[in-house]
């Protein structure tokens, strides 16, 4: 479809510099003719563009809840600390992430990328909806419901463990959670 829109571009381009040339080298009729015919060209055109952006996945499809097939869904978890304290990451299909870590509880509306970028990484986008307000293993709180965060999760080949970064870098990263048998 592309190939047949750049087709009609590379057309109506040709038309114009015949349009154009016309209008020089012709008479007036002429030039409505070629007119009219332009303004169909670019009817067409405008057509097959509106199609091709309807066939296109909105925003949604490319970053979307995980869904059941998404790589991330299941429960992951790390411990610190020297056996201290665990932090567990639960990510569900229906777009919900349930964190735990030390006595803090913190629950998520969440959208991952539905492939990792080049470089490996998942973005994540999160929103706090559900806190309890105790410390997390690293004696911080989370109290604020509508928190955005924004992280980057990628995983080892094997797909059973995932570091969790800031950015789309391995300079500020923790981890490695592990993947648990699901239930």
């Amino acid at each position: 479809m592309i190939k047949h829109l750049l087709g009609i571009k590379l057309a109506c381009r040709l038309i114009k510099i015949y349009a154009f040339s016309s209008f020089i080298y012709s008479d007036s009729s002429q030039i409505r003719t070629m007119t009219s015919f332009k303004i169909s060209c670019l009817r067409r055109t405008g057509a097959l563009a509106l199609l091709l952006l309807a066939c296109l996945p909105d925003g949604k499809a490319q970053t979307a809840n995980a869904g059941p097939a998404h790589t991330l869904v299941g429960s992951w978890s790390w411990t610190l600390f020297n056996g201290q304290c665990t932090e567990t990451l639960q990510y569900r299909p229906d777009g919900v992430l349930l964190s735990t870590s030390g006595d803090a509880v913190t629950a998520w509306r969440y959208s991952a990328d539905a492939a990792p970028s080049t470089q490996g990484f998942y973005k994540v986008m999160e929103t706090s909806t559900r806190y309890n307000g105790k410390k997390d293993c690293y004696g911080d709180v989370v109290d604020e419901e509508g928190l955005l965060a924004t992280r980057y999760i990628q995983l080892n080949p094997a797909k059973d463990r995932l570091i969790v970064c800031k950015s789309a870098t391995l300079a500020q990263c923790y981890g490695p959670f592990k993947r648990e048998p699901p239930p």
